[in-house]
């Protein structure tokens, strides 16, 4: 018969153990409350569209679990420009973007807010990726991540035609915690 009361003792012991020795680093000045894992998003702009338009601009709230933030900029301490890279065949010289960064707490989601403009438009190709810092000892799921606005702006290829934002259905979103 199997004593409980010892193995629970002995279990409480290894823990103790366990999360003492966890805590020891290599000597690098690193601390473990320093370190930070790392959540990717990426929203896409092909199918956005109908035939002989592109997107000008989109405007896109993410929701974000508590645990998870942005890189601030030390100086400003707005979020930091490579929060939010653009990919594919834009010209980044022809790309504007404004963030706005709101905290989450335990009580209650943030959120990151990106307008992000393109004179020439975006192609069905590009997606604007957006790197979220995750703090030590927060294990939050793709499904904590949720767009709460998604509204883009559609204009001709010549820009001759810009039609007023609006919001789309079922985005392509996705995240992964890296």
């Amino acid at each position: 018969m199997v004593n409980l009361t010892g193995l629970c003792r002995f279990v409480a012991l290894f823990l103790l153990l366990a999360l003492t020795l966890g805590g020891c680093g290599s000597g690098s000045g690193t601390t473990s409350s320093n370190r930070t894992t790392k959540a990717k998003t990426s929203v896409k702009t092909s199918g956005l569209v109908q035939p002989g338009f592109l997107v000008g601009a989109l405007e896109v709230v993410i929701s974000i679990p508590y645990g998870v933030t942005v890189e601030l900029d030390p100086v400003t301490n707005e979020p930091s420009r490579n929060v939010v890279t653009l990919v594919g065949t834009a010209a980044p010289s022809m790309t504007m973007n404004a963030l706005t960064y709101v905290a989450a707490t335990p009580a209650a989601k943030g959120s990151l807010k990106i307008i992000y403009l393109n004179a020439a438009g975006f192609a069905p190709a590009d997606s604007i990726s957006v790197q979220l810092d995750i703090a030590t000892g927060f294990f939050p799921t793709a499904g904590d991540f949720s767009l709460t606005k998604f509204e883009i702006v559609t204009m001709t290829a010549d820009g001759s035609t810009v039609n007023s934002p609006a919001p789309v259905q079922n985005p392509a979103f996705t995240v992964e915690v890296i």
